[in-house]
């Protein structure tokens, strides 16, 4: 665990010919990673402009100022967007290195080291972007506003420029992943899961054990004085701690009992004794994170619950309505049965014209005699 832990460091690692190939396709994915959070730390978004239009409506002047500011945002907006794709597919890339036979997840972090410090390089960017993200409102305000006028235009049969940078598919997609809380770390999740139905024939532990490793790898990295005394500044702590989180929270996603039961391989006491350790401001978020987490997982199972109760409840009710059911059949089975016995006690037509003949008979021979 120790040489892992070490060069899962930012500043360690570098790539053995074996990982050269899928290091490089990663590097260049994440070499835009810093101006992509500088862009989303700058945003300031085009509230004073869109409140003056809205309330303004009449105003052409307000309104064309309003829409100006707002297309150069939704631009950078759309560039965030894809961005996120191109690091779902990285992601998947460094999954099938990580967890493919016939290593185990250990030997892969031992051998892969520089795939794992760039998968840790991923979640720290995701957990960044996402906080960023949680901490602007304006962002979805600004493409809310964009959507409706785009809208209102093509009901009055007007074409702007910009619908040609993003048509209205692509505005539909962004407004999906603007519309999440985390929605980085909803890609990564998405990608996961994705990679688990993909790939049929490895088994899901392979890819819940990588996970749960690297979980190890940073908690042992935070606790242990002597890993922690190398981390070179906060931002390196906070990295670790980042990537920590983001693990955990993917790990939850793709195992099937999740993080947070018992049996999960995940110390879950330990890690959330160790982020309970730092400075309260710089946890927070993802303590947060990690909260919401857990009370989504607990709010699902009682869905889960609540849905398997009205289940036997629907069967128990169909039950007592198909015993119900044959008893009035059994009732009525019965009734006919009776029925018939009843028919064949009574005489017959026949049975009483014979009765008739013989009783004429017999006062025929009386007669006579």
């Amino acid at each position: 665990m120790a040489p892992v832990a070490i060069r899962m460091l930012p500043s360690y690692a570098q790539p053995t010919e074996g990982e050269r190939e899928i290091w490089n396709q990663i590097s260049a994915v994440l070499q835009d990673s810093e101006s992509i959070l500088t862009d989303l730390q700058a945003y300031k978004g085009a509230g004073p402009e869109i409140r003056d239009a809205i309330q303004n409506p009449n105003d052409i002047q307000l309104q064309e100022k309003a829409w100006n500011a707002v297309c150069p945002l939704v631009v950078r907006l759309k560039r965030f967007y894809e961005f996120s794709i191109r690091l779902e597919k990285a992601l998947q890339s460094l999954l099938e290195s990580l967890t493919c036979p016939p290593y185990t997840p250990t030997q892969h972090l031992e051998r892969e080291q520089a795939l794992a410090k760039e998968f840790a390089e991923i979640l720290h960017f995701t957990l960044r972007f996402d906080e960023l993200k949680m901490r602007n409102p304006a962002i979805q305000n600004d493409f809310s506003y964009y959507r409706r006028t785009i809208s209102r235009n093509r009901i009055n049969n007007m074409h702007l420029d910009i619908e040609n940078e993003v048509n209205n598919e692509m505005a539909n997609r962004m407004s999906l992943f603007y519309a999440e809380a985390t929605p980085m770390l909803k890609t990564l999740s998405n990608a996961t899961m994705h990679f688990v139905s993909e790939n049929k024939t490895l088994p899901i532990e392979n890819t819940t054990d990588c996970l749960s490793t690297m979980t190890s790898v940073c908690k042992v990295m935070l606790e242990t004085p002597e890993y922690r005394s190398r981390f070179t500044s906060e931002e390196t702590l906070m990295f670790c701690m980042r990537v920590m989180v983001g693990v955990i929270i993917l790990y939850d996603h793709v195992h099937p009992v999740g993080a947070f039961c018992k049996t999960s391989k995940i110390d879950m006491k330990g890690c959330i004794k160790v982020l309970k350790e730092q400075a309260p401001d710089s946890v927070e978020g993802l303590l947060n994170a990690l909260r919401k987490k857990k009370e989504k997982k607990k709010r699902k199972r009682k869905e889960k619950k609540k849905r398997k109760k009205k289940k036997r409840k629907k069967k128990k009710k169909r039950k007592k309505k198909k015993e119900k059911e044959k008893e009035r059949k059994e009732r009525k089975k019965r009734k006919k049965r009776k029925e018939r016995k009843e028919r064949k006690h009574l005489p017959t037509r026949s049975s009483i014209t014979n009765v008739r003949v013989q009783q004429l008979l017999g006062s025929s021979k009386v007669s006579l005699s």
